[in-house]
């Protein structure tokens, strides 16, 4: 009887795990797609600045030839890679150059957070109502 409670105990813990596994293996490709939409969404945003700075040939018009190129060579990578060898790669760059790697994360959490703050509904409607009463 202990042996095949050993047994069940087993078997429903290899299938917690199996469950735990395939939840961030979905999760983790489910990320993947997102961040893969938002690149090419920016993508398509550089292309048209570029197109729009070379009609009126801006000085500015080959930094976003070259931006929007580096961009979309990114989302084609992180769209032909497993999440997890994208996982592996970024900790041994991080490992190999840790102030290249900080710097970047600095960078791309101000950038983020100044997505995020001008998305938030509110946000500017709080700073003018402050300049309103004189605050």
């Amino acid at each position: 009887m202990d042996e095949q409670f050993n047994q069940e105990k087993r078997h429903s813990s290899r299938d917690i795990r199996r469950g735990i596994s395939d939840t961030g293996e979905s999760f983790s490709n489910y990320a993947k797609d997102t961040i893969v939409h938002e690149f090419d969404s920016i993508c398509s945003a550089l292309h048209t600045a570029s197109h729009t700075l070379n009609a009126d040939n801006s000085y500015f018009a080959g930094i976003f030839d070259t931006v929007s190129n580096t961009a979309d060579n990114a989302s084609k990578y992180i769209r032909e890679r497993d999440p997890a060898e994208i996982v592996d790669k970024a900790r041994d760059f991080s490992r190999q150059n840790p102030y290249v790697f900080t710097g970047g994360m600095f960078i791309a959490g101000l950038a983020l957070s100044r997505f995020l703050k001008t998305g938030l509904p509110g946000v500017h409607d709080q700073k003018e109502e402050r300049y309103e009463h004189g605050a």
